[in-house]
């Protein structure tokens, strides 16, 4: 029989409602088959009968924020009641006459985290503040007696929580506003409910979240339900029955019997949000190189790979299965064969795909954890990746061997690069005091030597096409800029671009050469079809003795500098403008496209400025071929003096935005939730901060929570899952934050926005 993810059920004598795949549905106490009272445009969530059992209650966010809507339980159109704009907030309850509806959120205070609760009015109307202070759930019993949940939010999210922000229970046993926190016992509470002459709650003081009640005077405290697997959650009543959800479940509670049992939910539905359905690449850009001649690039985009040529729109789809993964796609040199990473089989591995045979071939056994950076050697013969530990692992593609050559004592490495000799490696450490390093490693001597003093930090290290230097920024430019309101100093620009000279025998690169008069001229043919000629490979040669003392900065002005590319006669720079905090998006991981493309020319040695609206740039390895992403877009470029890329946005191969509206992704939602689920999972083993994993068994707990994927009816209730497992790590801020939530009004408004278009643009409709 089909099952459903359900969750946030209400009671009525014999009948319940619930959440599921977003909407609301409703079953008899006793179950059966379950009807879908809602086929809305948005998530509903926490939905509350009345009273009398004629009216539900629920927070909708069909036209932007959360609010509170009301509808008729036999079904029917949804009322709009609050128009207050909460960014989280839920139903708390009904007022016993059924005229007032309570709801929790940050309505009239200065921060969104503040929750305090409020009413409005069934019909609408302006709401009001119940002035009881913080809290986030309420419930009355008789004789205006009162209980209150304070950071009651649910304890499933972060067991055995017992911090600051952790559920109390405040009561007023006598009914005149006298509230007393109760002591309790050492446990997280959530969702009192004042019941005759006990308050119902859940706690999770002895393990597992259980229902538990207490007298109004706090004694008495006795257990009601026993489960030990999942966490009981979401319970409400009707002064009846206790209803709660417990995994992927709903349960009862009757309170006069004590039983406690499951409700078999007969569950029919076409699970819209499963269908397979397709989606623009460009709308999930992920990642992207581009081909050594510059003539093609990759993509990545929804966990899939294609290459692409730049204009002339022919697409090639690598191998891929739903539910896998492909990640960090990178060109070998040759240009023929293309190295990715994959979670096929569990855990992470290599691919190597060559495009003339279509072979495959999976570098395994080699376990180097989750990659976050991988660059392919100029010879094509070994790969430098860094890990999630912050390692420098270099891989022998033709022994299919590991070796760990570095670690940064932060879990960070700022930048690493290869020779073009492919005999050195340069790479950024970064230190536990915030200062760092660039540092060499020899492939011939298996060494690593350190060439710039401990004192700053440097990161973004890059070698020169001569082999004389290696190009870097560094924060180490201490200009001072007076604050505006306080009288005080900061530093908001401290970084430039630095190189190491190498050896004694090369000279400060920044200086200009001397130039016979019409040599500064721009060279036509170093425009983007230009086949360049085979270049030699300058072995890289390094004198160690005193080489921290051969640091020279570039002559420019300091700056919010994030990284630094260098080709034969270029130094690109990305800087970023100053920001205000208020700016961040944190809920967002998105590179801003508010980054600015600089070039250094290193025989005219001056700057100029590519383009504004940067997130990200590369450069082709073999020849001088830019690509940049503005956000989602693309854009590839011939590398010359002077260069200025205007902000036209046709894409064609003069103005060089890429066009990558013709490839479509085919997504299947329930395995892509699969691969989401087994990669967070897979993720905090990696990335937890004790190897033990604070004695939990993570292995159990997978095996535990792996079969309520198979219930999933949206991306919503996945995340409720991630929430849960991740919260029996018990640890500080292990988030789930993001994806791909039910938002149908979307394709309304563009729609609209489309009829508007058409009447702006045209003088007469018939």
């Amino acid at each position: 029989m089909q099952k459903g993810y359900y969750r946030q059920p209400s009671v009525f004598k014999d009948q319940i409602i619930f959440i599921s795949e977003d909407d609301i549905w409703k079953v008899s106490l006793q179950g059966g088959k379950a009807e879908r009272l809602t086929s809305n445009l948005n998530v509903l969530s926490y939905p509350h009968f009345s009273p009398d059992g004629k009216t539900i209650a629920f927070i909708g966010k069909e036209e932007g924020n959360e609010e509170v809507y009301t509808m008729p339980a036999e079904g029917g159109p949804i009322k709009r009641l609050t128009y207050v704009s909460l960014f989280r907030s839920n139903i708390s309850g009904w007022s016993k006459d059924g005229n007032q509806i309570y709801f929790s959120g940050s309505f009239q205070e200065p921060f969104y985290k503040n929750f305090t609760l409020s009413q409005i009015n069934k019909d609408g109307g302006l709401p009001e503040k119940l002035n009881l202070g913080h809290g986030k759930h309420i419930s009355y019993g008789s004789r205006n007696r009162c209980v209150i949940g304070r950071n009651t939010l649910g304890v499933e999210r972060w067991k055995r929580y017992r911090g600051g922000t952790s559920g109390v229970l405040w009561i007023d046993k006598n009914g005149k506003g006298i509230f007393t926190e109760w002591e309790g016992v050492n446990g997280n509470y959530a969702n009192p409910m004042w019941i005759g002459e006990r308050i119902y709650f859940i706690s999770d003081h002895e393990g597992i979240a259980n229902i538990y009640s207490i007298k109004p005077n706090g004694s008495d405290l006795t257990p009601h339900t026993f489960h030990n697997e999942f966490f009981c959650k979401e319970a409400t009543t009707d002064g009846k029955t206790i209803v709660y959800s417990n995994g992927a479940d709903i349960y009862s509670l009757h309170i006069n019997s004590g039983e406690s049992s499951i409700i078999p939910i007969q569950y029919y539905s076409p699970k819209v949000q499963l269908q397979r359905k397709f989606v623009d690449a460009a709308s999930y850009l992920q990642g992207y190189d581009i081909h050594p001649k510059g003539h093609s690039l990759t993509i990545n985009s929804r966990g899939k790979s294609f290459e692409i040529t730049n204009w002339e729109k022919q697409v090639h789809h690598f191998p891929s299965k739903d539910g896998i993964r492909q990640r960090l796609i990178r060109y070998f040199n040759s240009g023929d064969q293309f190295l990715m990473i994959t979670d096929e089989g569990g855990k992470e591995q290599i691919e190597i795909h060559n495009k003339k045979t279509n072979k495959i071939n999976v570098l395994k056994n080699l376990h180097f954890g989750r990659a976050n950076e991988i660059k392919i050697s100029p010879n094509d013969k070994f790969v430098a990746l860094v890990n999630h530990k912050a390692e420098i692992i270099l891989i022998d593609l033709i022994k299919g061997k590991l070796n760990i050559i570095a670690k940064s004592a932060e879990l960070f490495i700022p930048g690493f690069n290869w020779s073009k000799d492919s005999n050195w490696i340069c790479f950024a450490n970064k230190n536990a005091n915030h200062t760092g390093n660039i540092s060499v490693y020899s492939l011939k001597t298996k060494k690593v030597n350190i060439i710039t003093e401990n004192t700053f930090l440097d990161h973004s290290p890059s070698f020169s096409s001569c082999g004389n230097y290696i190009y870097f920024l560094s924060n180490r430019i201490f200009n001072p800029v007076y604050d505006t309101i306080y009288f005080d100093l900061n530093f908001p620009k401290s970084t430039k671009p630095f190189c190491v000279v190498l050896n004694k025998e090369a000279k400060n690169p920044f200086l200009p050469q001397p130039l016979t008069p019409g040599d500064e001229d721009v060279d036509e043919s170093l425009f983007w079809d230009h086949k360049t000629k085979s270049k030699k490979i300058h072995q890289v040669k390094i004198d160690f003795e005193g080489i921290t003392q051969r640091v020279i900065a570039m002559p420019i002005e300091e700056g919010i500098y994030e990284d630094l590319k260098v080709t034969d006669h270029f130094i690109l720079t990305l800087s970023r403008p100053i920001k205000g905090a208020l700016s961040n998006d944190f809920y967002s991981d998105a590179i801003p496209a508010d980054g600015t493309l600089k070039m250094w020319d290193i025989n005219l040695a001056k700057e100029s400025i590519i383009s504004s609206d940067i997130s990200h740039f590369k450069i082709s390895s073999n020849s001088e071929t830019l690509i940049y992403a503005s956000g989602k877009k693309l854009r590839v470029h011939a590398l010359f003096p002077n260069l200025s890329l205007k902000n036209e946005m046709h894409s064609n191969r003069k103005t060089g935005w890429i066009d990558l509206s013709s490839i479509k992704i085919s997504v299947n939602p329930a395995k892509e939730w699969e691969q989401i689920f087994n990669e967070m999972w897979r993720m905090q083993k990696e990335h937890f901060w004790v190897e033990n994993m604070s004695k939990v068994n993570w292995n159990k707990v997978y095996k535990r929570y792996r079969p309520l994927v198979d219930r999933l009816g949206s991306r919503a209730e996945l995340s409720v899952i991630s929430w849960e497992m991740q919260g029996e790590l018990g640890t500080s801020h292990a988030y789930e934050i993001g994806g791909i939530i039910k938002k149908v009004l979307n394709i309304i408004w563009a729609y609209w926005a489309v009829i508007l278009n058409m009447i702006l643009n045209q003088k007469d409709i018939k």
